[in-house]
């Protein structure tokens, strides 16, 4: 098993480059973990994480970054994958996290989707996703109807 490392870059338009080295999990995934809160907390709410040089990553790798998903994107931020390779994509896709999360094909076209398209996931989202709550003794019980997407996530939390 490799080393892993994340390299982060600033951006002036607000976007965190997240560069990805080495395998992402369970034991490693404290590292990442603290990159997230330490940017969130400082406002910095656009990630686009790089996976070029990602050898590969586990369902605990990957719950480090849903885990803040809902909050960030929330706060109108969100969190893109890019340069993803077939090892990676396989975690993704055997996850079902393909249609909860943003991948694009390259750095600059993660970038270049925080344009504007980070929000526009308006009244739509609603017709897609319909949440019906009721409380039983101490536990809150939610029937969905629709499907949960990177579009309708947020509504869970809401």
């Amino acid at each position: 098993m490799s080393d892993f490392a994340v390299d982060v870059r600033e951006l002036e338009d607000g976007v965190n480059v997240l560069a990805l080295r080495g395998v992402l999990d369970k034991g490693s995934s404290d590292t990442l973990e603290q990159v997230l809160r330490d940017s969130s907390a400082a406002g910095r709410l656009k990630f686009v994480v790089n996976c070029a040089k990602l050898e590969n990553v586990s369902s605990e790798g990957m719950g480090v970054f849903l885990s803040h998903l809902i909050r960030i994107r929330k706060a109108r931020g969100d969190i893109k994958f890019c340069e993803v390779g077939e090892r990676v994509e396989g975690v993704l896709k055997t996850l079902n996290l393909n249609k909860l999360l943003v991948v694009k094909p390259t750095e600059s076209a993660a970038i270049q989707d925080f344009g504007g398209a980070a929000v526009a996931a308006g009244p739509t989202s609603s017709k897609k996703l319909h949440i019906e709550r009721s409380e039983e003794g101490t536990s809150t019980v939610l029937a969905l109807q629709g499907f949960v997407d990177r579009h309708t996530i947020s509504q869970l939390d809401a």
